[in-house]
């Protein structure tokens, strides 16, 4: 009956919520949090991507993963008999990567940063920038790869025509010539790299800090507690009380 009550309960507020947009947020509904990206714990504190990168558990494995790919040669291969393989240092995406993937990166920091999106958001983008773009590398002139970053993803749907459009906001960082609207790629525009586990719907990876929520949650308790401590040097609030004269 209890599951029963609070399910209807939760209902009921949602359909009040609808009639009424300003009614007042609790922010211990997990609803509030959803809304920011976030999401509330049993233990008491909201799980965002910004809290939980904050661990320094999670930057020392996310920078781990990160150096060792970057270290390594990328290269494209042509598959051959028997399993063996062909390397092909001529091939454009081979020379893209021997020298610069946009106007803006080396290899090393782009692959690094793909990484260090992955192993946190599972989802990395980069956009294919054709021959000619301004964003693109003048080497070889043969494209770029603009790298995005997976907080700016606003949406994907399929459209009509079978095709995945993925929709990014501008960065929030305002720089000179930055566009200030949406962008939107169809599939064959972007490179989308994703990681298990996958959302339900198979289009992108599910974020660590929605998966293991409960994990990072107590993590985070428990460094706000210690935080609290020390800000406090160390004494506990509250007062004492004593039936009779204390002496």
């Amino acid at each position: 009956m209890g599951i029963l009550r609070s399910g209807l309960s939760s209902a009921f507020r949602a359909v009040a919520d609808a009639f009424d947009p300003n009614a007042a947020r609790d922010p211990s509904d997990p609803r509030y949090w959803a809304d920011f990206g976030g999401r509330m714990s049993l233990a008491g504190v909201e799980v965002t991507d910004s809290n939980v990168s904050q661990l320094g558990a999670v930057q020392a494995v996310r920078h781990g993963l990160s150096s060792a790919m970057k270290s390594l040669p990328a290269s494209v291969y042509r598959r051959g008999a028997n399993g063996a393989r062909e390397a092909l240092p001529d091939h454009p995406v081979t020379r893209l990567f021997a020298a610069n993937p946009n106007a803006r990166q080396t290899p090393a920091e782009l692959v690094g940063e793909l990484a260090w999106n992955v192993s946190y958001y599972r989802n990395s983008y980069c956009a294919i920038l054709p021959p000619g773009d301004p964003r693109a590398s003048e080497y070889y002139a043969v494209g770029g790869l603009e790298w995005l970053h997976p907080r700016r993803l606003a949406m994907v749907e399929r459209g009509i025509d079978g095709r995945l459009y993925y929709t990014f906001n501008p960065p929030t960082t305002i720089v000179q010539g930055a566009q200030l609207k949406q962008t939107t790629y169809r599939d064959d525009e972007l490179w989308h790299i994703r990681s298990n586990p996958l959302r339900e719907d198979g289009l992108l990876g599910e974020p660590i800090f929605h998966s293991a929520k409960h994990v990072f949650a107590r993590a985070i308790a428990v460094h706000e507690y210690g935080d609290i401590w020390f800000k406090n040097n160390g004494q506990s609030g509250g007062t004492l009380e004593h039936p009779g004269v204390f002496k």
